[in-house]
C-alpha cells in the first residue's frame, strides 16, 4: 500500500483527528500527515502536494471537488465557541466589520446570517487581529478559530457565537470543514486512520486533555467543555449531507458561489 499523503488541520478544533496518536505508535495504515492553517491545505490538494486534506466547506463548493468523506468532520450543533463575532454595540446597517480571513467558510457564514437577518449594507475589511484592535473606525470584528482563546481580546459588550445563531436561524448543524479528495481510493485510506486517532482520543480525554492544556496555556475544564460539547467531529450521514447542501444553496442565494456544484459524499 503506498504512504498516503495527508493533510491535517493544525487549529486545536482537529486535534481530536488529527494530533490523538503519540507520534511514534506503531501502524499498519501507511499515512503522512502534514499540519497547516485550513487555507493552505486545499491549495496544497489542488497542486498535488496531497493526495487528501481537511478542507474548509466553502472552499471545498467553490472549487468543485469531486469527493469528500461524510465520516469525520469539524461541525457544531449549537454554540461553537471559536467563531465569535465582537462588537461594541447592538450591530446596525452600514457597520464596518473587520474580517478574519483564516476560514473563507466562517466568513461566508457570517455574510449569510447578517443577510438572513436583514442587515443589507454592511461593509468588510480583511485583517489581522492585531491591526483591528488598532482601527478606530471598526464596529465588529470577526474572530475565528485559536485566536479566541487568547490573550488580549477587547471585553466588549456584545460576542455574538457564530454555531448559536446559525442554530437558531436554521435548526441545523453547521459544517465548518470536510475531508476532500480527487479519489474515493483515497478517503477509503485515510478513514481508517483518521478512525484510529479518533478512538484513541475518545479513550484517552482526560490525559490528552490535560496534555494540550499545558501546552495552549488553556484551563483544563475549558479546553475539555469546547472539545466535547462545543466541536463535533461526527454527525449522522443525513446531517452532513443536508448541512452541505444548505450551505452550498446560502451561498448562491446570496451571490457568494456561482452556482450549486455536483459532489458525492462518501462516507
Amino acid at each position: 500500500m503506498k504512504t498516503l499523503h495527508f493533510g491535517g488541520i493544525d487549529f486545536i478544533n482537529a486535534y481530536p483527528l488529527v494530533r490523538a496518536l503519540p507520534p511514534d505508535r506503531n501502524s499498519d495504515i501507511a499515512v503522512k500527515l502534514t499540519l497547516a492553517a485550513p487555507s493552505h491545505l486545499y491549495e496544497m490538494l489542488f497542486q498535488h502536494a496531497l493526495d487528501t486534506a481537511m478542507v474548509p466547506t466553502f472552499s471545498f463548493l467553490e472549487n468543485a471537488l469531486p469527493v469528500m468523506s461524510g465520516k469525520y468532520v469539524i461541525a457544531s450543533d449549537g454554540p461553537v465557541r471559536s467563531v465569535c463575532l465582537y462588537s461594541k454595540k447592538r450591530l446596525e446597517d452600514r457597520a464596518l466589520i473587520a474580517l478574519d480571513a483564516k476560514s473563507r467558510t466562517s466568513v461566508r457564514m457570517l455574510k449569510i446570517l447578517l443577510n438572513e437577518t436583514g442587515y443589507q449594507r454592511i461593509q468588510y475589511v480583511s485583517l489581522p487581529f492585531e491591526a483591528m484592535l488598532l482601527r478606530k473606525d471598526i464596529d465588529a470584528f470577526l474572530l475565528i478559530g485559536d485566536d479566541n482563546f487568547r490573550a488580549g481580546i477587547p471585553d466588549l459588550p456584545v460576542c455574538i457565537d457564530l454555531g448559536k445563531w446559525w442554530k437558531e436561524t436554521f435548526d441545523t448543524p453547521f459544517i465548518y470543514a470536510v475531508t476532500a479528495s480527487f479519489e474515493i481510493e483515497n478517503l477509503l485510506q485515510v478513514h481508517p486512520w483518521l478512525h484510529e486517532n479518533f478512538m484513541f482520543w475518545k479513550k484517552h480525554q482526560t490525559a490528552l486533555v490535560n496534555t494540550w492544556s499545558r501546552e495552549l496555556n488553556i484551563p483544563t475544564p475549558e479546553l475539555l467543555h469546547y472539545l466535547t460539547k462545543n466541536i463535533l467531529h461526527t454527525l449522522n450521514p443525513g446531517q452532513v449531507e443536508s448541512g452541505v447542501q444548505l450551505f452550498q444553496e446560502l451561498c448562491v442565494k446570496y451571490g457568494l458561489l456561482r452556482h450549486n456544484n455536483t459532489y458525492q459524499v462518501f462516507f
